[in-house]
């Protein structure tokens, strides 16, 4: 087994020392799978050198995983024996706001003979923005999240009752809302609108 190339600038010694000296403890390390789910594995923060030299070991079926919990693994993506190997994007690494000890990296796969996964989502966009940038493009992506609030009841009730859009939807959920947008803020993530959704008790923040 061929241990893959350690990305980055970063001394995975030097950051878990530094994650450590911040009181962090554990870290998270998430791929998201072909059914859109995240699967995770969770190490030490003192385990961050290892893993970023070494990779962690990862079942090969979670390149199949579907959403309803069933698999369909192709061929082409060399069956469902043996394993991956994730490793850590360590300049992506970020410690939680919210959950105070604990920092979250995002993985990308690789195979044990420690060549890129073809099934890895993020080596194939760090591919296309490669291409992108040699054609004199840049990508400029984000994310829209949508979701429904509720009261602490049985049966359930919404959080609002709209009007779609309005202010007195956003009047309603603000302090869920404030909430929300100065959580991200202090992690760093940036927020390019925030709404009441057009369903009730939806909201959404692209």
């Amino acid at each position: 087994m061929s241990p893959p190339p350690i990305s980055g600038t970063i001394d995975p010694a030097a950051l878990a020392e530094r994650l450590e000296s911040n009181g962090v403890r554990w870290i998270c390390s998430s791929m998201v799978d072909m059914g859109g789910v995240t699967r995770v594995k969770c190490m030490p923060a003192r385990k961050l050198a290892a893993a970023a030299r070494e990779g962690t070991g990862a079942p090969a079926s979670w390149v199949a995983a579907q959403a309803n919990g069933e698999f369909a693994m192709p061929e082409s993506a060399g069956g469902s024996v043996g394993d991956l190997r994730l490793m850590p994007d360590l300049e992506a690494l970020t410690e939680s706001d919210a959950t105070p000890g604990w920092a979250w990296v995002p993985s990308d796969q690789y195979t044990q003979e420690g060549e890129p996964h073809p099934t890895c989502q993020r080596t194939f966009l760090k591919r296309v923005v490669g291409r992108a940038g040699d054609a004199g493009l840049t990508a400029v992506m984000a994310f829209e999240f949508e979701w429904f609030t509720a009261l602490g009841t049985d049966p359930i009730v919404p959080y609002h009752e709209g009007p779609s859009f309005s202010a007195n939807a956003l009047a309603r959920t603000l302090p869920m809302v404030e909430g929300l947008l100065s959580a991200l803020d202090r992690q760093g993530v940036p927020v390019g609108a925030s709404t009441p959704s057009a369903r009730p008790a939806s909201s959404r923040s692209p």
